[in-house]
C-alpha cells in the first residue's frame, strides 16, 4: 500500500491525468488515505517547526479539522459540478484530493525555512517558491475534477472558483444588510440619532 502510495503521487507529478483517471476509477481507498494522512501530519510537522511542541495534539486536532474540510469541500464541489452538467462519483473525488492538494505539504515547510535563513533573498525565493506550488496544486485539483467529472477544464475551474465566489458575494451582501438595516433603524427614529453621541465616549457633543 505504500509503495502504491508514492508510486500514486509520483504519477499525480509526471502524468497528472493519467494518474487522475486511474485514482478516480479504481478503488485506491487506502491509498488515498495514506495521502491524506501524510498530507496532514507533514503539514502538521511544519507547524510544529514553526510554534514547538504539542505535536499528538495538533497532529490530532489537523486530522479531524482537515478530515471534515476535505469531506465538505468535496460535497460543495461534487454539488456545483453536477449543476454545470458533470458526470462522476464523489467517491472518486474524494480519492483524487489528498493527491491533488499534496504539494501543499511542500509549501508548508517553507516559512520554517525561511525562520531557519531569514535574509531578503531568501524571502523573495521562498515567496516564488510557495506561489508555484500553491498554483500547481490549484491546477491539480482543477484537473482531478476535470477527470473525475468528464468535463472540460473551463468548466472545471468554474466550479472550483463557484463557491468561493457565491461565499465571497453572500458575506457582502450580509454586511450590506446589516449596514442598511442599521442606519435604516436610525434615521427612522430621530431619538436615536439624537442620543449617538452621548453613548459613544471620546464624541464631541
Amino acid at each position: 500500500m505504500l509503495a502504491n502510495t508514492f508510486d500514486l503521487l509520483y504519477d499525480t507529478v509526471v502524468h497528472p491525468r493519467q494518474a487522475f483517471a486511474l485514482i478516480t476509477r479504481r478503488p485506491f481507498n487506502r491509498e488515498a488515505i495514506l495521502a491524506f494522512f501524510l498530507l496532514v501530519v507533514l503539514s502538521s510537522l511544519a507547524g510544529i517547526g514553526l510554534v514547538g511542541g504539542g505535536a499528538p495534539a495538533l497532529v490530532g486536532i489537523s486530522l479531524i479539522s482537515a478530515a471534515a474540510g476535505m469531506f465538505f469541500w468535496a460535497a460543495i464541489l461534487h454539488l456545483t459540478v453536477t449543476l454545470l452538467g458533470g458526470d462522476g462519483d464523489v467517491r472518486g473525488l474524494l480519492r483524487a484530493l489528498p493527491f491533488s492538494q499534496f504539494p501543499q505539504a511542500f509549501s508548508s515547510f517553507l516559512p520554517v525555512l525561511l525562520l531557519r535563513l531569514p535574509s531578503p533573498e531568501m524571502t523573495g525565493l521562498v515567496g516564488i517558491i510557495s506561489a508555484l506550488l500553491t498554483l500547481w496544486a490549484l491546477y491539480l485539483q482543477v484537473l482531478a475534477i476535470s477527470v473525475n467529472y468528464r468535463i472540460d477544464i473551463s468548466r472545471a475551474v468554474l466550479a472550483f472558483i463557484i463557491p468561493g465566489l457565491a461565499l465571497f458575494l453572500f458575506v457582502v451582501a450580509l454586511i450590506a444588510l446589516i449596514t442598511f438595516s442599521f442606519f435604516s433603524a436610525l434615521f427612522s427614529d430621530p431619538t436615536l440619532l439624537q442620543q449617538l453621541p452621548q453613548d459613544l465616549p471620546g464624541m464631541p457633543l
